[in-house]
């Protein structure tokens, strides 16, 4: 009697996996952290990294690789979707959150992933992202601020970003809606307003934001999410999402 087990056809996880792995050294000082990542789906999944590891770089000779002015949390988050395919932020009250709030969690993630033209993961971020910021003002109370990234926060985002990021056109969308149906006395826009007085640029791109509509066709609409007016609170998150997961 043959006590052999058929074995399942195609690939295995750990096919799939593979043997080689590749440790990524991530921020700096006491926030200095290190993981392990399998090679094979890095590199599958992030072409940024099949170009780094596979080439005469010395990152491809000891795989090894360091991003000092990254965040460990961001990575934290990368790393999960390559193995999940899953974006999940960490709870603030987790130590390795770096106390940052999930909503600067993924946004720290989007300016990640572009960075590393990671074109999925940065789909897949923006449109967490899109999807928790119009949750959370839809399900607030009347002219409060739900957004867990304060002005000041995403104007400092803003400065870092190139100009066709679409993360600042994010961004952008973000400020034009939050300074046109935030009325409540208490809420601080100064640095809306001192952004948009010192710089020419995004002065054009918060009107251009306000103009924008869910019904215009452009090469960033897919990104953006619908502007209800003052009072209205969205009944669905269909405009959040990028076109090809509606």
């Amino acid at each position: 009697m043959s006590t052999s087990t058929s074995q399942p056809e195609g690939i295995s996880i750990a096919d799939e996996l593979g043997l080689d792995t590749v440790k990524l050294i991530v921020g700096s000082g006491d926030q200095k952290c290190s993981f392990a990542v399998h090679k094979n789906p890095l590199c599958k999944k992030i072409p940024y990294f099949d170009t780094m590891l596979h080439s005469k770089f010395k990152e491809a000779l000891t795989d090894q690789a360091e991003f000092q002015e990254d965040l460990p949390v961001a990575f934290r988050i990368l790393i999960n979707w390559i193995y999940q395919r899953k974006v999940k932020a960490l709870p603030p009250s987790d130590p390795r959150s770096g106390g940052l709030s999930q909503a600067l969690q993924l946004l720290q993630l989007c300016i990640l992933a572009e960075k590393l033209m990671a074109t999925q993961l940065l789909d897949d971020a923006l449109a967490a992202l899109s999807k928790q910021y119009m949750y959370t003002y839809a399900t607030s109370p009347e002219n409060s601020n739900p957004f867990e990234v304060t002005p000041a926060e995403l104007c400092g985002v803003y400065n870092e970003l190139p100009e066709h990021s679409k993360v600042r056109t994010w961004v952008v969308r973000v400020i034009a809606h939050q300074f046109s149906i935030i009325r409540r006395k208490d809420y601080n826009n100064s640095a809306f307003q001192e952004l948009l007085a010192d710089n020419f640029d995004p002065l054009g791109e918060f009107l251009t934001g306000l103009r924008m509509d869910k019904h215009e066709n452009s090469d960033i609409s897919a990104y953006l999410y619908a502007m209800p007016p003052p009072n209205h609170y969205p009944s669905n998150l269909y405009y959040a999402l990028p076109t090809q997961q509606r």
